[in-house]
C-alpha cells in the first residue's frame, strides 16, 4: 500500500469507515431528494391537470349557457355516445357499433 506523505497507512484505514459512512449518507440524501422531487412533480402535475380540466369544462358550460342551453341538455349531450344516450355509469359500456373482433382465435 502506498502511503500519503505524512500519513500512516493505519491512520488511513481508520478513516475508511468514516468515509464509507459519509458516502452512505450522501447516497441516502440523494435518494431522499429524488423521491421528494418526484412526489412534488406528481402533485404539481395533478393540480395542473385538474385546473385545466375545470377551465375547459367551464368554457363549455359558459358557452352553452350564453346560447340559452339548459344545464340538463348540456349534461345529456356530454354523456351521449354516437347518438346513444348514456350516463356516467354506462358511458364505458360496449356500443353496438364497436368492433367485435375477428370471431375466432387470433
Amino acid at each position: 500500500m502506498t502511503a500519503v506523505i505524512g500519513q500512516d497507512p493505519g491512520d488511513l484505514l481508520g478513516h475508511s469507515d468514516e468515509r464509507d459512512l459519509y458516502m452512505a449518507r450522501i447516497g441516502q440524501a440523494y435518494r431522499d431528494g429524488w423521491l421528494a422531487g418526484q412526489q412534488h412533480g406528481y402533485r404539481g402535475g395533478r393540480a395542473d391537470e385538474s385546473r385545466e380540466r375545470d377551465q375547459a369544462w367551464n368554457r363549455i358550460a359558459r358557452q352553452a349557457h350564453a346560447h340559452g342551453t339548459p344545464y340538463a341538455e348540456v349534461e345529456r349531450r356530454r354523456w351521449t355516445l354516437r347518438g346513444e344516450p348514456r350516463t356516467a355509469e354506462t358511458f364505458a359500456d360496449p356500443h353496438p357499433g364497436d368492433y367485435q373482433g375477428r370471431g375466432g382465435a387470433a
